[in-house]
């Protein structure tokens, strides 16, 4: 089920709304439209769903994908909703684009051989890598490739654009982070965090700041400084430990607050404080995605089933 949250986000507080989400298995991916009027959930059961927020209506069901929905994204202006998922047995494409207004998909994107662990967008541009190692970059409006971005030895988990949508950050289960240029294809630097297998990687919404979880139960956070011609890394150190493992990551507009949350079904969801490296409170229970509003007041958390 779909759990919506805001206010103080502390224990005392229940969700202000609960859906029983209409997917037939757990909900494995969540997003927010940019106005925040709507939100999309994708499952296990392959299907894609939008909701009205304000309602907790369910809009529409699509089908498309012929596997596990592992990641979804709005275009800025909400037109579009672009879609990522596990490879199915039908062999079907991996990476879709839907009008949103329609419930219809508009293109198909060619190029991954294996899962589709996670997608982003810029302005101009999709990103979409996972289990082949490759990240793949199309034409949002067009959705012709435009490159492949190769090297990284192990799965790839996150992807973030920096904020002006020319670089690109990625992540993968090796814990190797890797920050490349989207113009010349080139990588620019790479790092690796400090905790063992990496299971989740996030960015401030300035670019500042990375962290990541990881088997350990540790998050570590690595700061990126902007010289006159490029990022670069700087210092690293451990956020916290936590006391299981984080598999979502999720930070406030202001980038002074991350939301985590485990896999497990009596782990409730922490919101640290950056700054003081602190727990400031809990609220909820684990389960498998969560989506921040835009303006960081609602937390929408997908329980298990």
């Amino acid at each position: 089920m779909l759990a919506l949250y805001t206010g103080a986000f502390a224990q005392s507080d229940g969700p202000r709304l609960v859906v029983q989400a209409g997917h037939l298995s757990n909900v494995t991916a969540l997003a927010w439209s940019a106005d925040g009027k709507l939100a999309a959930s994708g499952g296990e059961d392959h299907q894609i769903k939008l909701w009205d927020v304000n309602s907790g209506r369910e809009l529409r069901s699509m089908a498309g994908h012929g596997a596990e929905v592992r990641a979804l994204k709005f275009s800025a202006d909400g037109r579009w909703l672009v879609s990522g998922a596990m490879l199915g047995g039908d062999q079907s494409s991996r990476v879709l684009i839907w009008d949103v207004a329609q419930g219809k998909i508009i293109r198909s994107l060619a190029g991954p051989t294996g899962h589709v662990r996670t997608l982003v967008l810029s302005q101009r541009l999709v990103a979409a890598a996972g289990s082949d190692r490759t990240i793949y970059l199309w034409d949002l409006a067009t959705g012709q490739p435009v490159g492949a971005l190769e090297g990284h030895e192990e799965e790839i988990v996150g992807l973030h654009f920096m904020p002006d949508g020319e670089h690109i950050l990625s992540a993968d289960r090796g814990a190797s982070l890797r920050l490349w240029s989207t113009k010349t294809g080139k990588l620019i630097e790479q790092t690796r965090a400090a905790g063992e297998q990496l299971l989740a990687m996030t960015m401030s919404p300035d670019g500042r700041r990375v962290v990541s979880s990881h088997s350990d139960r540790s998050l570590h956070i690595i700061e990126l400084v902007q010289s006159a011609t490029d990022w670069h890394w700087g210092t690293s150190k451990v956020l916290a430990k936590s006391q299981r493992a984080i598999t979502q990551l999720a930070f406030t507009p202001n980038g002074k607050r991350l939301f985590a949350a485990g896999l497990a079904a009596a782990q409730a969801v922490q919101v640290f404080d950056i700054a003081a490296g602190s727990v400031l409170s809990t609220f909820g229970e684990g389960g498998y995605s969560l989506a921040l509003h835009p303006n960081g007041q609602f937390l929408l958390l997908a329980n298990w089933k």
